[in-house]
């Protein structure tokens, strides 16, 4: 596994090293590495240590793992394990990849130290790779802090308890089924120190919280990090909920979750509020339900706000993230049921239903999206507001695109990409069907305008088919400010020729313009960056995707 993310500019190439350059421990010969004292040091990019040879100098001693520029990063491919008292240390100019089992059966230690020379490094474990430890007492050094090494949860919220501000690792997978049902988030202490889930899981957690917060954390501070752990089929009710964190204002990285959670308030896959926070290379499978009045429900995250007086990192929101559950909720996002914020490079693939707003990304969005998509199916009842990205707009996204099929009832607001809001939207499109009842806004890229000219669209289309009075191919109401805008004449069953083609009620505004099925594939639509967007025929039905964040 290569340790690259595509990050937006906030998140500058967090793990992108040279391509191809990396120290692999395979079950392949040694090459390209000079071994001596204990020490092993790449001599070229591309360098292979065998693992059993590794194994025989743990044996014996200390050793050393060392990229150095020359091969920037270490990637573990094969099992790596040792019972000696002996330590293991993997120093990587760049990052460390973990792609097979690191395990400590004896009493010896694990070091690791990145970004030793070089930058915006990290390590990270994949499908594969976490790093057991058999004995309590070994020594975890990641660099330069010493962590406090755990194996159940009750011990872990104990040592929290008493130092807050310190750094715990979970030593081995652990089933919460043997403790039975939490009436309480398990850690209730604020945490302003460091988790590091080395990989691990967390099976069966079940928490029934009443109206406090339900998750595993209660809550984390500005200095805090959560990261590299999963929660597997956890069963998670409260006020507000979430499998991981109830409020989080630090960093949650590499962090996954499953099952379901149930909340009346602020209600979220893997986080319930996020305040001043931020989420990265995260996802959540989790079937996420709100209550039908009152609730903030996302596939990852309930509520994502802006502290401006956050000091603990430069960036804020999600990024590099996705959920896939279902969500139910007042106000409903595949991602996210309110953004104050930043989303990008992110996507949802979940159901939503929303019963005032309902988003396939998000539901209310006041902040700003980028280079994500939506592709699960969203409605709402009478009277909402659904999109196949965004329920309510109050921001602004861009390079963004949704093709979920999004279906109200009457007097509902209804767009293939916005329901309905403020904002601006550019270089973006929709290609779900669109339907709603008697009364409604409906158009095939957005539903309804709050007033004349409060939504500015540019560089935007529309290809789903369009059921509805009165509806429109591209918008319902003709109340956007439109520029380098289209619709499908031949999918949405609104030909070029009607006036109501483009628009519900009255004729589009000037730069809505209906285009056929070949000419939108034929190529990039105008204003769509070529690095950026990309097109094939076999992927995403021949529309555009994003390069960096492409469908899974």
């Amino acid at each position: 596994m290569r340790i690259v993310f595509v990050c937006g500019a906030a998140v500058a190439a967090l793990l992108s090293g040279p391509a191809g350059a990396a120290v692999v421990i395979s079950t392949a010969p040694t090459s390209n590495m000079n071994c001596s004292g204990g020490v092993c040091t790449a001599t070229a990019a591309n360098a292979v240590l065998n693992v059993s040879d590794l194994q025989a100098m743990l044996a014996g001693g200390n050793a050393s793992v060392v990229s150095g520029s020359v091969a920037s990063d270490i990637d573990v491919e094969t099992a790596l394990g040792w019972a000696s008292a002996n330590r293991l240390t993997l120093d990587a100019f760049h990052g460390i990849a973990f792609d097979a089992p690191v395990s400590v059966t004896g009493g010896g230690g694990l070091t690791l130290t990145t970004n030793d020379g070089g930058a915006n490094g990290d390590f990270a474990f994949g499908s594969g790779g976490f790093a057991d430890f058999w004995d309590l007492s070994s020594s975890l050094t990641i660099n330069g802090t010493a962590y406090t090494l755990e194996n159940d949860l009750g011990t872990l919220a104990g040592a929290i308890a008493a130092s807050p501000s310190g750094a715990f690792a979970l030593a081995r997978n652990y089933d919460a089924s043997v403790n039975g049902i939490y009436h309480h988030s398990v850690v209730m202490t604020r945490l302003t120190g460091t988790f590091e889930g080395l990989g691990h899981t967390v099976s069966n957690l079940s928490v029934r919280a009443g109206k406090k917060y339900g998750a595993l954390f209660d809550s984390t501070d500005t200095t805090a990090t959560l990261r590299d752990l999963t929660l597997a089929a956890v069963s998670i009710k409260g006020g507000d909920a979430a499998a991981l964190d109830g409020f989080n204002q630090g960093a949650i990285i590499q962090c996954a979750s499953s099952g379901s959670v149930t909340a009346v308030g602020r209600v979220g896959g893997l986080v319930a509020y996020s305040f001043g926070g931020y989420i990265l290379r995260s996802h959540s499978s989790a079937a996420v339900h709100g209550g039908a009045a009152g609730s903030e429900a996302g596939g990852l995250v309930g509520d994502i706000d802006l502290n401006n007086n956050q000091g603990h990192t430069p960036i804020q929101g999600v990024f590099n993230s996705y959920a896939t559950g279902d969500v139910t909720g007042e106000d409903a996002g595949g991602l996210a049921g309110h953004l104050i914020d930043d989303l990008d490079f992110s996507y949802a693939t979940g159901t939503v239903r929303g019963a005032v707003y309902a988003g396939g990304l998000v539901g209310a969005d006041f902040g700003s999206i980028k280079h994500s998509f939506a592709s699960g199916a969203v409605s709402g009842p009478d009277g909402a507001a659904a999109g196949g990205a965004i329920g309510y707009l109050f921001g602004a996204a861009e390079q963004t695109f949704a093709t979920g099929a999004v279906k109200g009832g009457n007097n509902s607001m209804i767009g293939g990409f916005m329901g309905t809001g403020y904002g601006t939207i550019d270089n973006s499109y929709a290609t779900g069907s669109v339907q709603a009842g008697t009364g409604s806004a409906v158009g095939g890229f957005a539903g309804s305008s709050q007033q004349p000219d409060s939504v500015v669209i540019s560089g935007a289309y529309s290809t789903g088919f369009v059921h509805g009075q009165d509806s429109g191919g591209f918008q319902g109401d003709a109340g956007f400010n439109s520029g380098a805008a289209y619709w499908d004449i031949d999918t949405s069953g609104k030909g070029a020729k009607s006036g109501i083609a483009g628009c519900k009620r009255r004729k589009c505004r000037k730069g809505v313009k209906g285009l056929t099925t070949s000419e939108f594939q034929s190529g990039l639509p105008a204003g769509f960056d070529p690095s950026v967007w990309t097109q094939s025929l076999s992927i995403n039905n021949g529309y555009p995707y994003l390069i960096a964040n492409p469908p899974q």
